[in-house]
């Protein structure tokens, strides 16, 4: 699934991987390269650990990108 871009530049936004071994979590900011986003936005998803499976992980993401895809704004 791709990120929609950010609703108030218009530009490119990433997804990076943020916290500790025990309190991780996903995040949606500013993006890379060219047409990158500049703006201070900032998306969380929930917090999980090291050990969640990678099926999980995968969900996790999957439901940050779909709450940033269809957020209003």
């Amino acid at each position: 699934m791709q990120l929609k871009p950010c609703p108030f530049c218009g530009k490119d936004v990433s997804l990076a991987l943020f916290g500790t071994k025990d309190r991780l979590y996903y995040g949606i900011t500013r993006g890379t390269g060219e047409n990158a986003c500049q703006c201070r936005i900032f998306f969380e998803s929930e917090l999980f650990s090291e050990d969640t499976s990678i099926e999980e992980k995968q969900n996790i993401q999957l439901r940050l990108i779909k709450a940033w895809n269809t957020r209003k704004g």
